[in-house]
Formats: C-alpha cells, structure tokens, sequence
C-alpha cells in the first residue's frame, strides 16, 4: 500500500508538471527518476522479488571473469550469448550482487530514458504509464527481456525510417540480451504494408474469433512447436510456468484493455498523426501485441512475455490519447489516465 500512496503522490505532481511547466523540466525529472529506480534496482531485497535470488547466486559463483569467459560454459540463465557477456564484464570488476543489478537496470533505463526523449510528447505521463504497467517487472524480475525491450524501444526512429541495416543491427543486439526480441522483425516488415482502420478491426475479431472456435489447436500447434522455440516452460503440458498459470482465454481483461488503447489510437489517427512521426509504427507495434495477446491467451505466461514486448509502446500512445480532447477539456484525459494507472498500479502492487 505504501507504494501506491507514494505513487499517487508522484503522479499528481508529474502531471501538475506536465500541464504547467515546459516538455524540458519534465523531460529532466524522467530522466532522474530513471536513474534513481536504477539506484533501488540494485540495492532490492533479493528475496522479494522472484527470479532475482537465482541470478545472484548465478553471478556469484557462476559467472566467470573475461580471462575464463570463452571456457566456461553458459548456465540456464544466460540462454543469451549477449547477456552471458555482459555479466561477464561486469563479473570482472566485481562479484557484487548490488552492483551487478545497478548496471543491468541503469543499461535498461539509459535505453528507456533515451526513448521517451526522442519519441515522448509527454515525457514525465509516459514514465507514469511505464511504472504502472512495466517498471517492476522489467527492472526487477525479468532483466534480460526487460533490457532488450528497451532497446528495441530505444530503436523505434528506424522503423519509422524504414531502415533495413540500422534495425536489423537493434534487432540482433537485443536478440543478444533476450530472444524475444525476434519478434521485432515482424513488426518492422509492418511498415511497409499501408495498414487501414478496417484492416485493424478485422484482424482483432479474427483473432477472437480464432480463439473462440479453434483453441485446440492452437494449443497443439503451440505444444508441438514448444521444444524447437525454447519455449516448452511456457506452453508444454510438462512445464513449469504452463502447468501452473493456465490461461484465462478471451476471460483475461488485459485483452479489453489493449484492445480499447487500440482503437482509440486507430480512430483517432487524424488527429494523432499530426502529433508524431512514429504513429504508425506505434500503431502497429501494439497491433502486433494485441493480437498475440489473443491468440495465445490459452497460455498465460506465453501471451504475456510475448505480448509485452511491444505493449511497451502504449507509454507513447496513451499520452497522446489525451490530445484527443480539446484544450479546454484536457483535464478529462489526465483524470482519465491517472484512475486507469492508479487502478492498475494498485492491483499489482497491493501486496508490497
């Protein structure tokens, strides 16, 4: 609870910021809080936060320095040459837990930091929809994703750009820290179709659709594919993660939720793509993780880690969202925002 009430707090007053002050004050506070969630990344009870005791013991006793790196063979949590390195580097100059999270996370939020000063209209309300809805489990639990997420974030402007060379170099440095990260392609070869409203509408109901009438196989696909993707923890009937958080199907409210920020972005595109550069490959991007989100909502853990990757986009386009209304009913939206995050913070946080 004290989370939330500090969160609440925090929140008012970026927003306060944000409507009375110019886009550089709050540009410089995101900035700093970035760096002091870093800071509490790296000195975080080991033991409160899952995953987080197993890559302290794995960086204490089984990461070598670089003079042993090339004989040494890579543990269960480094599935990733990049990540494997990286530790490695740092094992060089420390066997220090405190440390070692401070840099992974301060690397994660540079990247994240370096994206909403590019992309954020409203840099300090995008870090308030990022707290809400990623900070914890992407600093905190899931390192290696939540580092190679951030590039890719980090990367958006050669999407846009339709940069072959320059995202394909994002694309395999974070494919390096986390294999996720191949899901990138996909949405990068997305900006080269001319995608409509109607071709949006469609492919949400298809996907609903899909999930109402052949979850079978779905799932048997998704089964049989498992060990050759890496991926039977999450979707096998033998693994950890499947047999313990069965999904909910199209009963998960977070499809309703990404659905509506969907739509909303897409039938605003008038207005919205004035505002930005990068529309349609935000709008595309969440279309994406919409779509997996359904389609794979019989698996939870597999439709979560998939899906989120480029969920990350929504903190860019629920600011924008606020521009929707006109100036003089513009505290509608930051009311908006602010229930619709306190909501979500709290109840992934009551527990803290």
């Amino acid at each position: 609870m004290l989370y939330t009430i500090i969160f609440f707090f925090f929140f008012i007053i970026a927003i306060s910021i944000t409507v009375n002050y110019k886009r550089d004050t709050g540009l410089a506070l995101t900035l700093l809080v970035c760096a002091l969630f870093a800071v509490w990344a790296g000195f975080r009870d080991v033991n409160s936060w899952s995953d987080t005791g197993g890559y302290k013991v794995v960086f204490e006793s089984g990461t070598p320095t670089l003079l042993d790196f090339f004989s040494t063979p890579q543990t269960t949590l480094y599935d990733e040459g990049g990540f494997f390195f990286l530790s490695s580097v740092i094992r060089t100059f420390t066997s220090n837990h405190v440390f070692y999270f401070f840099i992974i996370a301060a690397l994660s939020l540079y990247f994240l930091g370096g994206g909403i000063s590019k992309y954020g209209r409203l840099p300090l309300l995008a870090l308030c929809v990022y707290i809400a809805r990623f900070m914890f489990g992407r600093h905190f639990i899931q390192i290696r994703a939540g580092l190679a997420i951030a590039i890719l974030f980090w990367g958006i402007q050669y999407f846009t750009q339709k940069n072959w060379r320059k995202s394909a170099l994002v694309i395999i440095i974070a494919y390096m820290f986390h294999h996720s990260a191949i899901l990138a392609v996909p949405v990068f070869l997305m900006n080269f179709l001319t995608i409509k409203k109607s071709h949006i509408v469609v492919a949400v109901v298809l996907s609903m659709l899909t999930v109402l009438t052949i979850p079978g196989i779905i799932e048997e696909n998704v089964q049989e594919s498992a060990l050759d993707i890496n991926i039977a923890a999450y979707a096998d009937n033998s693994g950890t993660y499947y047999k313990n958080e069965k999904g909910l199907g199209l009963r998960n409210p977070m499809i309703y939720y990404q659905v509506a920020i969907l739509f909303g972005f897409t039938f605003a595109e008038e207005r919205l793509n004035k505002l930005t550069k990068h529309y349609y490959t935000l709008r595309n991007g969440y279309l994406f993780s919409t779509v997996l989100l359904i389609v794979l909502s019989m698996f939870r853990i597999l439709s979560a880690r998939t899906s989120t990757v480029f969920a990350t986009y929504e903190i860019l386009m629920v600011p924008l969202l606020i521009y929707i209304y006109n100036r003089r009913n513009r505290y509608l939206g930051y009311l908006g925002v602010l229930l619709i995050y306190m909501i979500i913070f709290y109840l992934d946080n009551k527990n803290r």
